[in-house]
C-alpha cells in the first residue's frame, strides 16, 4: 500500500491524485502501526522467549534509525553533488573548453 503511494505522488498530475496517494500513506502507516510489533511478540511467544521482547524492540528501532540517518546522509549527498556542484563544475569545464578554443591559434 505504501508503495502505491509513492507511485501516486510521483506520477500524480492532478490534487485529487495527490491526495490520493496521502490517504494510501496514511492508511499504510495505520495498518502497519502494531502489527509489526505484534509479530515479533509472537515470534518470541513461540520459542518461549517474551521477556527478550524490550531488547530485540529497542535493537530494531536503534537499527531503523541507523538506517534512516544513512539514507538522510546519502540523499543529501545526493542533492549537494547534484544541485550545487555538479551545474558549478560544468560551468568552469565549459569556460575552460571555450578559452582554450580562442587561444587555439
Amino acid at each position: 500500500m505504501n508503495l502505491l503511494s509513492i507511485a501516486l505522488l510521483l506520477f500524480g498530475w492532478h490534487r485529487a491524485i495527490i491526495l490520493l496517494s496521502f490517504f494510501f500513506n496514511a492508511l499504510a502507516y495505520n495498518l502497519e502501526s502494531g502489527s509489526d510489533d505484534a509479530y515479533v511478540y509472537d515470534l518470541l511467544q513461540t520459542r518461549k522467549e517474551e521477556q527478550q521482547f524490550a531488547k530485540v524492540k529497542e535493537i530494531r528501532e536503534i537499527l531503523l534509525q541507523c538506517a534512516l540517518l544513512l539514507t538522510d546522509l546519502v540523499v543529501g549527498w545526493g542533492y549537494i553533488m547534484l544541485f550545487l556542484i555538479l551545474p558549478f563544475r560544468m560551468a568552469i569545464s565549459y569556460l575552460f573548453y571555450y578559452y582554450s578554443l580562442q587561444h587555439r591559434g
